[in-house]
């Protein structure tokens, strides 16, 4: 599981001082970023759910809570956390946009938004497509806020196949903080990999983090 995972890693930073934003604290050994204040707005998802090739953002995900991000050792967290989901579509379709549900919480406000084929479980070594998303919503203030990025020319997907939407940050990136905000299910565990800056490593997430692909 993700926490078993994580275990050393942040065993190596637990000690380090950061400077939390208000109302933002780290939980579970830091691998959770939650938000305990009042939601202040909310913005539509961009396409209809009609639309999606996967998605696990249809309804209104959790607002404050997320599996933490972050960009390296210099960021608040003192430690590279990258994250990854798989999703197998149910049809061969051609992806136009990829959504993550993703907040900023402190640090220079960008993500990487990737999608990949599978390499033996992980995401493989070069992307499909990426794309930086810059000025993301403030973690904790929307149950509907999502970081957009348009794939283009459009990348072809075949049914029954595994792919990955990956959240990275770049070198610009290296001090944020972030979170991928959770969905509300939590009786499903989704094949996930996690990279703190030695390569991708096959795990799960549960609740999954929220994303979808159009």
């Amino acid at each position: 599981m993700f926490k078993h995972l994580l275990v050393a890693a942040f065993a190596l930073t637990a000690s380090a001082a950061y400077a939390a934003p208000k109302n933002v604290t780290l939980e579970q050994g830091s691998r959770l970023t939650v938000f305990h204040g009042a939601q202040t707005g909310t913005v539509a998802p961009q396409l209809p759910p009609r639309h999606a090739i996967f998605s696990n953002i249809t309804t209104p995900y959790n607002c404050c809570s997320g599996w933490t991000l972050s960009g390296s050792p210099s960021s608040p967290i003192g430690e590279t956390l990258f994250l990854a989901e798989a999703f197998t579509p149910s049809r061969s379709a051609t992806a136009k946009e990829v959504d993550v549900a993703v907040g900023w919480v402190e640090g220079n406000n960008g993500v990487t938004i990737g999608l990949y084929s599978d390499n033996g479980g992980v995401p493989a070594a070069t992307p499909l497509w990426s794309k930086t998303v810059r000025n993301l919503t403030t973690f904790g203030t929307s149950a509907s806020a999502v970081g957009v990025g348009r794939v283009r020319p459009g990348v072809a997907l075949t049914a029954g196949t595994q792919y990955w939407v990956t959240i990275t940050m770049k070198r610009h990136y290296a001090n944020e903080w972030a979170a991928w905000n959770q969905t509300e299910d939590n009786d499903t565990a989704l094949t996930a990999a996690v990279n703190t800056g030695s390569g991708w490593v096959a795990t799960q997430l549960q609740p999954a983090g929220g994303f979808a692909v159009y």
